[in-house]
């Protein structure tokens, strides 16, 4: 296999054809999304920003496009192209996002110029979902999920910072799509360690323990940042949890 067909098997195909990650793709793209927060982190300090609520407000509505996109994508409501699919979206919303930031932090409107602007962004993608919604039971399925793991939250509500709260929730939100996914309406996991998890024990379940852990050593490792650098990251994983449950959903939405 040369370099072409190697890059067009695992890193071209899988975007089109759904089957999921892969081994190669899942490290390059791990890789690249280590390197993406890095940068990311890096603008932020510069523009003095401060890591808080407001800073997720100004990016909730760019994500909440993001997702609404890809499953716009995956169900060819709308091309199928790089941009609309992972990982191009993710560069998609970047380049989108950040100019905004700059700008509305250059001239005093943030974060009210990125809330409008990505609310904007928001409302043809999601006219365009609503109108193609055929199936509303993953959306029952996934909150009842979300509603019982949020409940294991509960003794850990004062011993983690409220910030990271909000990451256990996102990720709990991705976990929620993921189980009414592959028990009610037959997916599969497309990331790839997941995948060979749920495959080895033969239940989605065990992807329960599996997130609480991560998080949790996720959490005491971040502990020992600086603030700044740690909220940071905080957000950073909320986005890798509340983009791909939201599009998992609205996908299921769409497709059945």
């Amino acid at each position: 296999m040369g370099f072409g067909d190697f890059i067009d098997r695992y890193f071209i195909e899988p975007m089109f054809t759904g089957e999921g990650y892969n081994l190669p793709n899942t490290i390059v793209y791990g890789l690249a999304l280590g390197i993406g927060i890095i940068a990311s982190y890096k603008i932020i300090k510069k523009l003095n920003i401060e890591i808080d609520r407001r800073f997720l407000y100004s990016l909730i509505p760019f994500l909440i496009f993001g997702s609404t996109v890809r499953a716009l994508a995956d169900a060819e409501i709308i091309p199928k192209i790089y941009p609309f699919l992972t990982p191009g979206i993710f560069f998609t919303v970047f380049f989108l996002y950040v100019p905004i930031l700059i700008i509305s932090v250059r001239y005093g409107y943030y974060p009210k110029l990125n809330i409008i602007f990505g609310a904007a962004l928001c409302v043809y993608p999601i006219y365009l979902l609503i109108r193609g919604i055929e199936h509303i039971s993953p959306l029952y399925y996934t909150m009842l999920y979300f509603f019982v793991l949020s409940a294991l939250l509960i003794p850990l509500r004062y011993k983690i910072e409220r910030f990271f709260l909000l990451v256990f929730l996102a990720h709990f939100f991705d976990l929620s799509a993921t189980l009414a996914g592959v028990n009610h309406f037959g997916y599969f996991e497309e990331h790839y360690f997941e995948n060979i998890l749920i495959n080895y024990t033969g239940t989605s379940f065990i992807l329960v323990p599996m997130k609480i852990g991560v998080l949790l050593i996720a959490y005491k490792i971040l502990s020992l940042l600086e603030p700044l650098e740690r909220k940071f990251w905080f957000v950073a994983l909320f986005i890798l949890g509340f983009s791909p449950g939201l599009r998992d959903l609205y996908k299921m939405m769409l497709i059945g």
